[in-house]
């Protein structure tokens, strides 16, 4: 039964759509795969935590806006994705980010980095195996009951429209370079309908072919996350994977705040340090602490984010139990430095993010976030 999971996602290998097949003969083939790391692009992650709010504050854009106004309900407000959904956008792009070396990818952003607009968007074979491991972990990538599930969410994604707003540009028939805000309502996805599947003993592998829109392509090159190796292990305290839309609405929203800090803030900090032939490591830490402290956030401005209201005193209190929870992961694989904090007085939490994401901890939060003062049952 071991042999027969030998079959893993995109990560290192495309022999087949969307799968990676290893065998044992070929040892020395996969060693020579070039790693490339995932990324999560500024575009996507501030399209699925769009609030009006967020929209107006940014663009200036308000729901008297013809694309608003066609994008919200009755109420004013933007649809809002599920926890799962926003996990399965996250393993799609993440996925897809893999591919950006291969031809067919690359050609389309080099296409948006010449500002001209791609006739047509990409399509790729992605691995249910894949998503289930980044969703799910990888010990339950094999389990059908949950590739359906992702399955069943592909499609209702593909069924929603969703509104994409994002800065880009482009040139005029002159070749004169003109700014843009580019606004679509449309699905994130699009299933074709192919699907490949393949025999491995006992178990079928099976690769759905997906037409990714502009919106996961969108600045790929330069504004984006990198993903860390721990990324999709998360866990809460409890040591248990952590799942719920407070930690998916979180780590989205952490991701895309951090670019400035660490294209910016913190480059600009480094180059102060040496300018200023500063050598006392403890300042040198306070320099580089405050480069990557974000201002604080509201509470609401989370709130707004999820799919669930939070309004009466027992919503509230299961709010403040997973918003610890959330930060405690965050921190716990090195996105988030334990000089993060929560100010339960004037309900705000403050970011501070890890110079080195990609070093895995080793060891377990400490101080303030060596245990969760509330308690909650589900």
């Amino acid at each position: 039964m071991e042999e027969d999971k030998k079959i893993i996602g995109t990560e290192e290998s495309n022999k087949l759509p969307g799968l990676s097949l290893y065998n044992d003969e070929e040892p020395q083939k996969e060693k020579e795969q070039p790693l490339i790391s995932g990324r999560i692009t500024n575009a996507l992650t501030e399209s699925i935590i769009a609030t009006p709010k967020s929209l107006e504050r940014k663009y200036g854009l308000t729901i008297t806006d013809e694309t608003i106004k066609e994008a919200v309900d009755s109420n004013g407000n933007i649809p809002k994705l599920s926890a799962m959904q926003k996990g399965v956008l996250t393993a799609l792009e993440y996925q897809l980010s893999l591919l950006r070396e291969k031809p067919s990818v690359k050609a389309y952003l080099e296409k948006l980095k010449e500002k001209q607009s791609p006739e047509d968007n990409v399509r790729e074979f992605i691995s249910l195996e894949a998503l289930c491991g980044n969703i799910n972990g990888k010990e339950e990538r094999w389990k059908k009951d949950k590739q359906t599930r992702i399955k069943d969410e592909l499609k209702a994604l593909s069924e929603t429209k969703q509104l994409h707003i994002y800065k880009a540009q482009f040139k005029d028939e002159d070749g004169n370079e003109r700014d843009a805000l580019v606004k679509e309502y449309e699905p994130y996805i699009n299933l074709t309908g192919r699907e490949t599947h393949i025999q491995i003993g006992k178990r079928t592998a099976i690769a759905v072919e997906i037409e990714f829109k502009r919106i996961f392509l969108e600045r790929a090159w330069d504004r984006y996350y990198l993903l860390p190796p721990s990324f999709f292990e998360a866990t809460g305290s409890n040591g248990r994977k952590i799942s719920t839309d407070e930690y998916k609405s979180l780590h989205i929203l952490a991701m895309n705040k951090s670019w400035s800090h660490y294209h910016h803030d913190l480059p600009e900090a480094e180059k102060y340090i040496k300018e200023n032939k500063i050598i006392d490591p403890e300042r040198i830490d306070q320099i580089k602490e405050k480069a990557l402290t974000h201002t604080p956030i509201s509470f609401e401005e989370l709130k707004a984010m999820l799919e669930k209201e939070v309004k009466h005193r027992e919503e509230k209190r299961r709010f403040k139990y997973f918003l610890w929870e959330a930060m405690w992961a965050l921190i716990n694989i090195n996105i988030l430095t334990e000089k993060s904090s929560i100010d339960w007085d004037n309900e705000t939490f403050t970011l501070v993010y890890s110079e080195n994401p990609s070093i895995p901890r080793t060891y377990k939060p400490g101080g303030i976030w060596e245990k969760n003062p509330y308690n909650y049952k589900k």
